[in-house]
């Protein structure tokens, strides 16, 4: 191999899911709490506010998933609809909503997000979540839960961060060539 190198926990991917369940109000747009943090070689990953920073600027793919069963499935006078957001430095990336009626069943649903982009450093990633009553003339639920297992947020795939990485300078050039009076 030729070049620097670098220890295999030198790329800012994380992996993080929920340690319980989360439950939040209609009409409000909530934080996913992903406070579980499986992996985060880097350290860029918050718990404590399910924010990932981005530390070095390139290709980034990031995934969110929530489960939850459906808020409405008691009400047949009810439609809601749920959707998740992903937000990269304050700007909606991808999101994706369902509708839910009594006649969608109980569940349970998930729902995911997802997006390649180039992205800066310093940048914060966080998934979204919004639970709104769309028609009703029942009695809707006014909150919704997502249950703990369905929560999933990650980076599988960010570029090498070289601080602190070292240069072999043993392997920058092939064998042939290092015998060569011009390369010394």
């Amino acid at each position: 191999t030729e070049g620097p190198v670098v220890p295999g926990d030198a790329t800012g991917i994380f992996s993080a899911g929920a340690s319980s369940n989360q439950t939040f109000a209609y009409n409000v747009t909530a934080s996913v709490s992903a406070s579980a943090e499986f992996n985060d070689p880097l350290g860029l990953y918050n718990p404590a506010t399910s924010t990932y920073t981005i530390g070095t600027s390139g290709e980034h793919q990031f995934a969110g998933q929530v489960g939850f069963f459906n808020p409405t499935s008691g009400d047949p006078l009810t439609t809601s609809r749920v959707t998740l957001f992903l937000q990269v430095g304050g700007t909606l990336v991808d999101s994706v909503s369902r509708d839910f009626t009594s006649a969608s069943g109980i569940g349970p649903f998930y729902l995911n997000v997802g997006a390649v982009g180039n992205y800066s450093t310093s940048s914060q990633v966080k998934l979204l979540v919004l639970y709104q009553i769309v028609i009703t003339s029942g009695s809707p639920a006014t909150s919704m839960t997502l249950f703990q297992t369905g929560t999933q947020f990650s980076c599988t795939n960010a570029p090498v961060t070289y601080n602190g990485a070292s240069i072999d300078m043993g392997l920058q050039w092939q064998p042939e060539n290092k015998n060569n009076p011009y390369s010394r």
